[in-house]
């Protein structure tokens, strides 16, 4: 695993043609030591698929619980 940081996403999605599947194109810069230490194992390539994680911050359990909650109450106070 490496990690990095995104430098830019796509606006809308594309598709990929075989499988149908839509995908964000996005560029992410990863730190060159890392990049020399994987180069040893891995030969990369312009282009080349990856899958990533991004990390957007963190809740707590009862966070996540009392969510829905939440924002049903911030929705229900609203004039439309």
């Amino acid at each position: 695993m490496l990690d990095g940081q995104v430098t830019y996403v796509s606006a809308d999605t594309f598709v990929e043609e075989q499988t149908g599947l839509a995908y964000y194109k996005a560029l992410i810069e990863i730190d060159s030591k890392q990049l020399t230490q994987l180069q040893e194992k891995i030969q990369l390539y312009p282009g080349m698929p990856v899958e990533g994680l991004i990390l957007t911050g963190s809740r707590t359990l009862w966070g996540y619980l009392i969510a829905p909650i939440q924002d049903s109450f911030a929705r229900a106070f609203r004039e439309q």
